[in-house]
């Protein structure tokens, strides 16, 4: 005889056995279709394509960039060379100017000097001609009043 708690016992594991899959069918669900794989590989290798392209096309703009780059640079450098170049030159031309400044000004404060002593000169001679005029003036009106004491005196005489 058959005990209630061991008939459903027995009923568990029936029912269980029938749930479970048998193992031919568990390996047969568990391999999965190689077609499906392969087709979910080839859409990854098309997508690392598509991927590899874009770097490709980006690296490309890049370098192209790169080299637009360098060609501005070069022509700003060269530029640069050019007004370094310019600047010298004036800086020379200046250094020139500045050198012919000074030995004008030099030649100027030597007339000055010589106009300085040439008015220095004058300024003695005309003392001296003031002198001699102011005694040539005194000699001449002192000859004056003689004559006019000659003459007042011829006069009454």
């Amino acid at each position: 005889m058959v005990r209630i708690g061991e008939s459903w016992l027995w009923i568990g594991a029936v029912v269980v056995a029938i749930a479970l899959p048998s193992p031919a069918a568990a390996q047969k669900a568990a391999r999965p279709d190689p077609t499906k794989q392969i087709e979910a590989l080839d859409q990854s290798i098309q997508t690392l394509r598509n991927e590899v392209q874009a770097l490709q096309e980006q690296v490309r703009e890049l370098s192209e960039r790169l080299l637009s780059l360098a060609d501005e640079q070069r022509t700003e450098r060269e530029a640069a060379g050019a007004q370094i170049e310019t600047g010298k030159q004036t800086h020379e031309e200046l250094r020139e100017l500045l050198r012919g400044l000074y030995v004008e000004s030099s030649g100027i404060k030597a007339d000055v000097a010589q106009a300085r002593e040439d008015v220095q000169a004058v300024s003695n001679s005309m003392e001296s001609f003031r002198l001699s005029s102011g005694i040539l003036i005194a000699v001449v009106i002192v000859l004056q009043v003689i004559l006019a004491a000659l003459a007042l005196r011829g006069g009454k005489g």
